[in-house]
């Protein structure tokens, strides 16, 4: 089943808040790319050898489409992060 952009992003902001509450404040917004293993989400986060350690699972590729960590939703990473810093 394809989902949606948004439902995929917010998948992922669901597991982060579980495996790692405040992630969104120790993302630079500035360097921030989905594109790159080094400076999305996962790579600021937990290290570039963990997007490819995800891909090396089975169903990796699917999952990180899923979780909103592959190409597409730059928009709603930032705005959600923005919002939450914002929040305080």
């Amino acid at each position: 089943m394809e989902l949606d952009c948004e439902t995929e992003v917010f998948n992922g902001i669901a597991w982060l808040d579980q495996v790692a509450p405040g992630w969104d404040k120790k993302i630079d917004l500035v360097t921030f790319r989905l594109w790159s293993t080094f400076d999305c989400i996962l790579g600021q986060l937990f290290g570039s050898e963990m997007y490819d350690a995800i891909l090396d699972m089975p169903d990796g590729l699917p999952w990180i489409r899923s979780h909103g960590f592959s190409n597409f939703g730059d928009d709603y990473w930032r705005e959600e992060i923005l919002s939450r810093r914002l929040k305080g």
